[in-house]
C-alpha cells in the first residue's frame, strides 16, 4: 500500500505542478489566480477523501499558487516547480524504500 500511494503522490503532484504551472504562466491577473486557489481549496478535501492523487494534485496547485502570491513569477524565476517535483519525488522514494524494509522485516518476524 505505500508502494501504491507514492506512486499516486507523485503522479498527483507533477500534474498539479503542470497544471498550475500552465495557469500561472498564462494567467498572471491576480484575480484569476485567487479564483483558481478557491477552486483548489474546493477539490481539496473531495480529492483527498475519493482518490490520493488527485487530492495530491490540488495540493500541489495550491502551494505554487500560494507561492506566486508570496513571491510573484517565482515559478519562472526560482524553478519552484521543478523543485517541487523533486522534493516530491524524493520522499516518495524514501517512502518505498522504508515499505520495502518494512514489509521485509514483518514477513520474516512472522
Amino acid at each position: 500500500m505505500g508502494i501504491y500511494k507514492s506512486f499516486q503522490r507523485i503522479l498527483g503532484t507533477v500534474a498539479g505542478v503542470i497544471l498550475s504551472a500552465f495557469f500561472i504562466s498564462f494567467f498572471q491577473d491576480p484575480k484569476i489566480l485567487i479564483f483558481m486557489v478557491f477552486c483548489t481549496s474546493f477539490f481539496l478535501p473531495m480529492g483527498l477523501s475519493k482518490n490520493y492523487w488527485i487530492g495530491n494534485v490540488a495540493i500541489a496547485a495550491l502551494i505554487l499558487f500560494f507561492l506566486e502570491f508570496a513571491s510573484p513569477q517565482s515559478i519562472e524565476g526560482h524553478h519552484l516547480a521543478y523543485w517541487r517535483i523533486v522534493d516530491i519525488s524524493i520522499g516518495s522514494i524514501v517512502g518505498v524504500i522504508a515499505a520495502l524494509f518494512l514489509s521485509d522485516s514483518s514477513t520474516q518476524n512472522a
